[in-house]
């Protein structure tokens, strides 16, 4: 693995995970406040890396809050039960609630962040304008089970067959929070409220970024047929899609150390939780997801 450093900040070092996507960060401290030019190298690394790791970190919600407003505005979840009742823009991803205690392995809440997460997904995606990002301090980790994996999705799109690259051109998938009811069955369905908040959303198979570069886009937690076919025929092509896209050589697997804080890029990445025991094991971990500024297209 290749480490660089630069003279505008000596101290900060960058460590590339693997050949796919991922780096280490070193020599900064992200609850103090950032200057500018601080800001923009990371900006640049993540460009570069898609999916950035800055190991020992200790963070207040509102320091990472703090934090994450260095990249954009941040959204807060449609579902207020995952949310801090301290800070509505950090997601609590976790099996124990804010007081500590141990969530029931049978409880929906449990359903939702061990069964939903295991999908490949992408943050925000039933939004019309998906997200941009996410950064997620790990807290409380597991010993074995309960790693986060990365898959890249530009090199995804280009690694397609060309019969397959012809077949997606042009096609569109819906995308909705409504959609977990169906791919997690036994959650409780949204309310009419969330349903208007979050109304289903039509984005592209394949997303075009600056400079012309082409990403797959596709979500196994909140899209789950691609559009223009008969419903079966869309789930198995979906299903053919996923396979393609989180083939190992496209994916970095991470394995969580109490006081980790990962950002990835939404907009060229999914990522999935592992399964872990939850009834052996705790896990607390709070996300903030920072708002898109463009369309797909």
């Amino acid at each position: 693995m290749s480490m660089t450093a630069t003279t505008d900040h000596p101290n900060l070092t960058v460590t590339r995970k693997n050949a796919a996507l991922g780096a280490e960060v070193r020599g900064i401290d992200l609850s103090r406040p950032l200057d500018s030019q601080t800001v923009a190298r990371i900006k640049e690394i993540w460009e570069e890396h898609l999916v950035l790791h800055f190991p020992g970190q200790s963070l207040t919600e509102d320091e990472q809050i703090s934090f994450s407003r260095n990249f954009g505005e941040l959204a807060v979840h449609v579902e207020p039960d995952k949310i801090s009742k301290k800070t509505p823009e950090i997601f609590r991803v976790s099996n124990v609630d804010e007081d500590g205690n141990r969530i029931d392995p049978e409880s929906e809440y449990y359903r939702f962040f061990t069964v939903l997460t295991g999908f490949w997904h992408t943050d925000g995606s039933y939004k019309p304008m998906p997200s941009m990002g996410s950064i997620l301090h790990g807290l409380e980790v597991t010993p074995e089970g309960g790693e986060t994996w990365f898959c890249n999705m530009f090199r995804a799109y280009e690694g397609l067959p060309d019969e397959i690259k012809q077949k997606i051109e042009g096609r569109h998938m819906v995308h909705a929070q409504d959609f977990t009811r169906v791919t997690c069955p036994g959650l409780t369905p949204l309310t009419q409220d969330q349903r208007e908040e979050v109304p289903p959303v039509t984005h592209p198979l394949v997303r075009t970024h600056r400079g012309g570069r082409r990403s797959l886009y596709v979500n196994a937690a909140v899209a789950y047929f691609v559009g223009g076919m008969a419903i079966e025929e869309g789930k198995a092509f979906h299903k053919q899609l996923m396979d393609l896209a989180t083939r190992p050589k496209f994916v970095y697997r991470h394995r969580w150390t109490a006081g980790d804080v990962v950002m990835w890029d939404n907009r060229g990445t999914m990522h999935r939780v592992t399964e872990y025991d939850g009834a052996e094991y705790r896990r607390a971990m709070q996300r903030t997801e920072i708002l898109g500024t463009e369309i797909v297209h």
